[in-house]
């Protein structure tokens, strides 16, 4: 070890060295002066171990992901995407037919009161479409017929419902006599 002499009070305690107190001349062992007047105090002497710190090698400072961690993060991603896709297309299909079920009863009720008012289904109110859904009217003095045939995401589905309430849905899961909202539903 190397002694080292740190300038100024209290500075080995500062840098955690050991810190040698030095010998005052009057302490010194009384004997000839000229012993007294040639020792000069060591005042803040301290001895600190030298201490290597080792250099970070060229991969401990670098962070990151390997090529076949990205690689597995993405399949997995990939499959969560593949079991994810149909069923939130599924929940579309599903809100786009009860948004059009909820359509096409307020249409029978606006057309229902007409016929109240006028004794004729002709010239009846036709309910606005959605999103997925044009609704069409087909009416005449004794009966009406409302449709609606799907789009986009709803193409190939048909719901219609007639004055005497029966209901119908022909689409792409097959045909019933009564509207189907969800894939497998039965009436």
């Amino acid at each position: 070890m190397k002694p080292v002499t740190f300038p100024g009070s209290g500075s080995a305690q500062r840098f955690a060295c050991h810190y040698k107190s030095p010998r005052r001349p009057f302490e010194q062992e009384s004997g000839s002066e000229e012993k007294l007047l040639n020792s000069v105090p060591r005042w803040h002497t301290a001895t600190c171990p030298v201490r290597r710190v080792a250099r970070p090698t060229a991969r401990a400072g670098i962070g990151g992901f390997s090529l076949v961690e990205l690689l597995v993060a993405m399949a997995i991603v990939g499959v969560l995407i593949a079991m994810g896709v149909p069923s939130y297309r599924e929940h579309l299909r599903r809100g786009a037919a009860e948004e059009i079920a909820a359509e096409l009863g307020t249409g029978r009720v606006a057309v229902e009161q007409f016929f109240l008012d006028n004794r004729t289904y002709d010239g009846a109110p036709c309910p606005a479409g959605t999103e997925h859904f044009a609704v069409t009217c087909d009416s005449d003095d004794t009966s009406y017929d409302l449709t609606a045939t799907g789009s986009g995401l709803m193409a190939g589905f048909v719901f219609t419902l007639d004055e005497t309430g029966a209901r119908t849905t022909a689409g792409p899961w097959g045909s019933a006599s009564c509207w189907l909202a969800r894939k497998g539903d039965t009436c």
